[in-house]
This record gives C-alpha cells, structure tokens and sequence, in this order.
C-alpha cells in the first residue's frame, strides 16, 4: 500500500502507534473505498430508476454494470475492513471486530481502550 497524500500520511502517522501502521492504513482505505462506493452505488441506483421507462437502451445497460462494479468495490472495502480488524486484533492482543471496533476520534478511542482494558498509550 502506497500512502502519498498528506491527509493519508496525517492519519497513519497519527494512528500507527496506537492501532499498529498497518491496521491504520488499512482503516484509511477501507474507509474511503466504503464511503465512495456506497455513495456511488446510491446514485446509480437513482440514475438506474430514471433510465428504467427505456430498460432497452444502452445507457441502462452501463448503469448496471456500473452498479456491480460498485459491489465489487464495496465487496473489496469490506474485505480490506475485515484485515484491518485482523491487524489490530494482532497489534492490541485484543479481539476487534464489527461490532468491537474503535472509533477514530481521540476521545472516543481512550474509552474504548478503557472499556477493552488495554492502555490508550499503546
């Protein structure tokens, strides 16, 4: 994973000593692959149902495809969220998943260090 932008840099240089550099990358682009693609896909799902009256036409047809590539991608954020929870789990010796995950705002993360009984100073 290649990191040049100064907001990815910001964001793992800032995370990687808690949550472990690869697990911050990973929460990087996982994150913006999700939020892209399930914005995307809404909006597709909109452009599909105006072309609907013409389900014949050529731009129809694009949209759908367009739609399944969009599944695709939110498929690969997924699976990108699920090693990133995999990387942290590693990095913490704590089990994270979905459903036990960190937030990403100071605050919010010491308390769930707090809640999970590790030190928020990792």
């Amino acid at each position: 994973m290649k990191f040049e932008g100064s907001n990815q840099l910001n964001f793992v240089q800032r995370w990687s000593p808690k949550v472990g550099e690869r697990a911050a990358k990973l929460q990087f682009l996982s994150s913006r692959i999700l939020g892209l693609s399930s914005f995307a896909f809404i909006a597709s799902m909109i452009i599909l149902a105006v072309l609907h009256t013409d389900s014949h036409g050529v731009a129809f047809h694009v949209v759908l495809v367009i739609i399944v590539m969009l599944v695709v991608l939110f498929l690969y954020g997924l699976i990108l969220r699920h090693r990133m929870f995999k990387a942290m789990s590693t990095h913490l010796g704590v089990r994270v998943w979905f459903l036990n995950s960190p937030d990403y705002r100071e605050e919010r993360f010491n308390e769930w260090c707090k809640r999970n009984g590790i030190s928020p100073d990792v």
